[in-house]
């Protein structure tokens, strides 16, 4: 994966973006995509959410009821939400560690074995362990499928999609299987009915298979929203520090601030699930992106010689929360309190995570005037 493939995938599927995929999206058909399958390239950075945007707009699709751009600006939701509702992370991760306990079950080895009995829940654990891909809207069916027919905890099955995905985001995915089991819209879960599936796809019809009858999932907790600091005060001469894949270069005003050196910290050896060696690969590709903009050779740093950064001061992007960044914890502490550490954010980030609070139709109202905003031509570069 590069970025002008991925680049030239966004190009051809423009003419696709608007009429066809409003037609056909919710399709999963055997031998037809119906999809842009643009995720895995956005989820591992190499394409940005404001360069599909940008290329929207670029070729017509300004109207914010256009359903293609309104899953970008899903992706966007999902990502602010969960950044701004930290305990629905560590609440996860903690009832995760809970569960582990199922994995031995019958229930659960029959389940990630295909044998459950149901075609096409079966056939889509197989392609999610061959392929590591399904349609989203074959994502949603085997969630419903898993939590409320299968009796599964619905942590386990997201830690099965986190693993195998080749798109898996940690934001996306969680807050999506929150939504089916009822948790992220309070007791309004997602129902996989025999009906649906059978009107879209165009081989399974599991009827009398499956509960479509269920009830939410309750959890005990408020998930508090917490107000992100934009920081905005940047330095005139600096460092660049790359981390994960997500620093903005066209962010940078690199005629105000002057870049020094470029620092990418070597995460390679941090590969425990199928995106995460994707990201490896992308991260070589984005690191030549941004030492042709800057014009600096790129210095890379071990986590054994991550002292070399003390005193230095910095510029980095904010992490996004998730595994890679609590695997790096004691190292992202150490660089914050041994050197003048400036984060930034992207600026659709800071655009739209006000509107994060609460359900996606905020957001969503908020569209057109975000991309209006968003739209300079200081924010897009090569």
């Amino acid at each position: 994966m590069n970025y002008d493939s991925s680049y030239t995938a966004l190009q051809d599927w423009l003419p696709k973006s608007k009429q066809f995929y409003q037609s056909n999206r919710n399709y999963d058909l055997i031998g037809k995509q119906t999809t842009s399958r643009l995720s895995s390239a956005i989820s591992s950075g190499i394409l940005s959410e404001s360069e599909v945007i940008s290329s929207l707009y670029a070729y017509g699709i300004t109207n914010s009821s256009n359903k293609f751009l309104e899953e970008v600006f899903w992706r966007i939701y999902f990502r602010g939400y969960f950044e701004t509702h930290p305990t629905i992370w560590s609440t996860y991760k903690s009832q995760l560690a809970i569960d582990q306990t199922e994995l031995s079950s019958n229930n659960y080895q029959n389940a990630i074995n295909a044998n459950t009995g149901i075609a096409c829940f079966d056939d889509w654990v197989s392609d999610l362990i061959e392929n590591g891909y399904l349609h989203n809207h074959s994502r949603m069916w085997f969630a419903s499928i898993w939590i409320f027919t299968l009796k599964l905890p619905w942590t386990l099955g997201c830690d099965l999609f986190m693993q195998r995905l080749i798109d898996a985001d940690e934001a996306s995915n969680i807050l999506s299987w929150r939504w089916v089991a009822g948790l992220h819209t309070s007791k309004k879960p997602y129902v996989a009915r025999a009906s649906n599936i059978n009107s879209f796809t165009d081989k399974y019809n599991p009827i009398n298979q499956l509960n479509e009858s269920p009830k939410p999932i309750y959890e005990d907790i408020n998930h508090d929203f917490r107000s992100i600091d934009f920081q905005k005060d940047l330095p005139t001469d600096c460092n660049l520090l790359m981390i994960d894949n997500f620093l903005d270069i066209n962010s940078v005003d690199l005629d105000t601030v002057n870049v020094e050196n470029f620092y990418v910290l070597d995460t390679a050896d941090f590969k425990k699930r199928r995106i995460d060696k994707i990201s490896i690969e992308a991260k070589s590709k984005i690191v030549e992106r941004i030492a042709k903009k800057t014009n600096l050779s790129p210095e890379f740093i071990s986590l054994s010689e991550i002292s070399k950064l003390k005193g230095h001061t910095l510029l980095s992007n904010a992490m996004r929360t998730g595994e890679l960044r609590d695997s790096l914890i004691e190292h992202l502490d150490f660089i914050s309190a041994s050197s003048k550490l400036y984060q930034i954010y992207r600026p659709i980030d800071e655009l739209s995570w006000n509107f994060c609070k609460g359900g996606f139709f905020k957001l969503k109202t908020n569209i057109n005037a975000i991309v209006n905003s968003l739209l300079q031509p200081s924010l897009f570069g090569d």
